[in-house]
């Protein structure tokens, strides 16, 4: 809520959400804090994590590898 919200799209920069998505709302039911953000494709339509806001994902184990996927920002996260 109240938070930017791009969804790796140029024209979404500036873009301020009104509420959480119905996931947010249920993980923090189930007693969840977010406390984090990550990168996209552009719209998750990609095979790896690259945005042209935010530029490509990186392994945190070795930089010259991606994260891999579209959702890769959660995958460098989880590495």
């Amino acid at each position: 809520e109240n938070q930017p919200s791009t969804l790796g799209l140029l024209t979404g920069i500036g873009n301020i959400v009104k509420e959480d998505a119905p996931m947010i709302n249920v993980l923090r039911k189930a007693g969840a804090i977010p406390f984090v953000r990550t990168n996209m494709c552009t719209l998750g339509l990609d095979v790896e994590s690259y945005s042209m806001i935010f530029g490509r994902c990186l392994n945190p184990w070795n930089s010259l590898r991606t994260t891999g996927g579209s959702s890769g920002g959660e995958g460098g996260l989880l590495a």
